[in-house]
């Protein structure tokens, strides 16, 4: 985001990200009240689409689902190997090693049963929420001070092949970086077979 577009597209970006996304969480919530079902997205899209949407969206989920929780290790088996000072390789065998070891915990984790993940679930909560004042409280103690224009600055790195994009495309693919991270309003809906009056609580 600040590479493509500024600190005025981070300024503007990620409020505007921000509330664009409410209207999607809102009207999923909306859904998860009406059809508090075990099916979750499949089954909405069965019943306001048909069974060929439903299909369709239950394959797609499913291939997300995997894809991102092998995105999501896939990258942290890296930053785990950069941490531990081990040496990337041309076949990456020391990341792939660290990868398999991370895969195979989270098949352990879920293996053990909802009970202790629960307790994972609300202790990352909790470490997200002091992570953040901590980073914000360190940000605002001994960050270097800037302008208020500052926020208006604008400005487009230039790619490694050196192309500069035109400022309005690049201010649109930073916003992806906000965008992306707004992500998991189908958790509710996931949840919904597990959850006590999931017509209340899961939405």
């Amino acid at each position: 985001g600040l590479g493509l577009g500024g600190p005025i597209e981070m300024a503007v970006g990620w409020p505007l990200v921000s509330v664009m996304t409410l209207f999607v969480a809102v009207s999923l919530a909306e859904l998860a009240s009406a059809y508090p079902t075990a099916g979750a997205l499949y089954h909405w899209a069965s019943i306001l689409g048909g069974p060929r949407v439903g299909w369709w969206t239950a394959w797609l989920n499913l291939i997300g689902q995997v894809a991102v929780l092998a995105g999501i290790d896939y990258a942290f088996a890296d930053f785990l190997r950069e941490a531990l000072g081990l040496a990337d390789d041309r076949l990456h065998l020391s990341v792939l090693a660290i990868y398999a070891v991370v895969l195979a915990t989270h098949g352990l984790l879920n293996h053990l049963g909802i009970r202790l993940v629960t307790v994972l679930n609300e202790l990352s909560a909790w470490y997200h929420l002091v992570g953040t004042a901590l980073l914000v409280g360190a940000l605002l103690l001994w960050a270097p001070l800037q302008p208020a224009s500052f926020l208006l600055r604008r400005f487009v790195a230039p790619t490694e092949h050196g192309v500069i994009y035109p400022f309005a495309y690049a201010c649109l693919v930073g916003l992806l970086q906000a965008q992306w991270t707004f992500t998991g309003y189908d958790a509710s809906a996931h949840v919904s077979e597990e959850t006590k009056g999931a017509q209340q609580a899961a939405p």
